[in-house]
């Protein structure tokens, strides 16, 4: 999947990826390097935490940044 950086620097994230992840319009996204990539993971509040709907996304985040905690020590 691909998407092209439009001359403002923005991305627009395809459908599939909005609907996987319940990504709607409004909704914060964050940036998060690994390895030489970037990867694109939601930014969730208090209520998203939560709802069970986001339960696998949430274990993802959270495991995230665990993983960046730990490559800082």
């Amino acid at each position: 999947m691909k998407t092209k950086l439009s001359k403002n620097g923005m991305i627009t994230l395809p459908v599939e990826i909005r609907r996987r992840y319940n990504i709607e319009i409004g909704d914060e996204v964050g940036f998060v390097e690994e390895d030489g990539e970037y990867k694109i993971v939601p930014i969730l509040n208090m209520e998203d935490l939560i709802d069970p709907s986001h339960f696998e996304s949430t274990k993802r985040l959270i495991d995230e940044m665990r993983r960046e905690r730990d490559n800082e020590e």
